[in-house]
């Protein structure tokens, strides 16, 4: 709309140079000269308005985002308590944090993604799952003879470390 309302000065300023060099210039041409100035006048100022907007919306587009995830991050949070590092919180004040909506809408994002990601963690690399780290330690048929990979070492396949014995 900016963009537009500035483009629409050139045809107004034509017809001023017009009007003003030509004394029996046509009558229709001091009415679209108007509607120039007027269209000028209101697109600008509607432009300034929708770019000062432009923040507000982008919020609120974040804010719904993250209220459609809602559900499926519940349950996924359900699914996995090993994940949770704190409760969810209410409904109410979820339906009310207006503020830094992207990092919100992002955590969630985070939070839903990543039971697929630790969970391969958890079972396939069982020397990350332990007491020290406060998860404990599965035996599992898809633990024995997964890759481990130690920095100090090379990586091994079937060792006491990788089966989770």
């Amino acid at each position: 709309a900016l963009a537009v309302g500035t483009s629409a000065e050139l045809p107004y300023l034509v017809i001023r140079a017009i009007r003003w060099f030509t004394p029996h210039a046509p009558s229709m041409l001091a009415l679209v000269g108007f509607w120039c100035s007027f269209a000028r006048f209101v697109l600008v100022a509607l432009g300034c308005s929708l770019a000062a907007l432009e923040p507000l919306r982008r919020a609120f587009a974040y804010w719904y985002r993250r209220q459609r995830l809602r559900g499926l991050w519940l349950l996924l949070r359900q699914a996995t308590p090993e994940l949770v590092l704190a409760p969810p919180g209410s409904r109410g004040l979820d339906l009310l944090a207006f503020d830094n909506t992207w990092e919100r809408l992002h955590q969630r994002v985070v939070d839903i993604r990543d039971p697929r990601t630790d969970r391969r963690l958890v079972i396939a690399r069982p020397a990350y799952s332990s007491p020290e780290n406060g998860v404990p330690r599965r035996r599992s048929s898809s633990a024995v003879g997964c890759r481990t990979v130690s920095r100090t070492s090379s990586p091994s396949f079937g060792s006491a470390q990788g089966s989770g014995e």
